[in-house]
C-alpha cells in the first residue's frame, strides 16, 4: 500500500520524529495533560519510536520510558528510554518491574497485523487492548492512567465496560491527525481504581 505523504507525515520528517503517529499522542496530551515530568511510562507498540521520542522529552532525565514491540527499533532515543523486542503476550509483568516497581501509566499504539477483514482486525485490536488493561492492573500505580488505541467494532462497548470498572474517568478521543478513513480511536482511562481488599477476584 502506498504511503500517503500528508501534512503530518511531512511535519514528522521536519521535526525529526520517526513517524506521523507522534502527533496523535501530542494532540491527546495537549488536551488531557497526562504525560508529565519524572513519570515512569510503559509503552506498548513502541516501534519505530515516535511516541518514545515525544515521551522522552517530556519526562526528562529522571523519568523512565520502557517500550516493547515485536519489530526492531533501530533508533537509539535517549538515556531515559529502554526498548525490549518481544511479544506483549509473552512477557510477564515481572520483566517490566526490573525497570520500575510501579508505572505512572501504560500507553499503547499497538495494532494487529491487519487482514482486510474488519471483524477479524477489530477482535485482534480488542485482544491487544485487553492485554494492555491486564498489564495496567499489575503495573500502574493507584490513580495512574492507561491510553490505548482500538479499532471500532462490535466488541467496543464490552471493552469500555472493563475500562470503566478499573478507571474512574474514561474518555474517547479521535485525534485530528488520525486519518479520516481509519477506524482507530483512542481510549484514555485516568485515576486507576484500586481493587477492594476484601475481594481478591475483583
Amino acid at each position: 500500500m502506498k504511503r500517503v505523504k500528508d501534512h503530518y507525515y511531512k511535519q514528522a520528517k521536519k521535526d525529526g520524529y520517526s513517524a506521523r503517529s507522534v502527533y496523535k499522542l501530542k494532540e491527546i496530551n495537549d488536551k488531557k495533560k497526562v504525560i508529565k515530568k519524572n513519570q515512569k511510562i510503559l509503552e506498548l507498540g513502541a516501534a519505530p519510536g515516535s511516541w518514545s521520542e515525544y515521551v522522552s522529552k517530556i519526562i526528562g532525565e529522571n523519568g523512565i520510558s520502557v517500550g516493547i514491540d515485536l519489530k526492531e527499533r533501530k533508533k537509539d532515543i535517549g538515556k531515559n528510554t529502554i526498548f525490549i523486542q518481544g511479544d506483549v503476550y509473552d512477557i510477564k509483568p515481572e520483566e517490566y518491574r526490573k525497570y520500575a516497581k510501579q508505572y505512572s501509566a501504560i500507553i499503547s499504539d499497538m495494532a494487529p497485523a491487519t487482514t482486510g477483514n474488519k471483524l477479524v482486525d477489530h477482535l485482534g485490536s480488542v485482544g491487544l487492548c485487553e492485554q494492555a488493561l491486564f498489564l495496567s492492573l499489575q503495573l500502574v500505580k493507584q490513580k495512574g492512567y492507561l491510553l490505548v488505541k482500538i479499532f471500532q467494532g462490535s466488541d467496543f462497548q464490552n471493552f469500555m465496560k472493563k475500562m470503566r470498572k478499573h478507571y474512574k474517568k474514561v474518555s474517547i478521543i479521535k485525534p485530528d491527525s488520525s486519518r479520516k478513513e481509519s477506524r482507530e480511536i483512542f481510549i484514555l482511562g485516568t485515576e486507576k481504581i484500586e481493587p477492594p481488599t476484601d475481594n481478591p477476584e475483583w
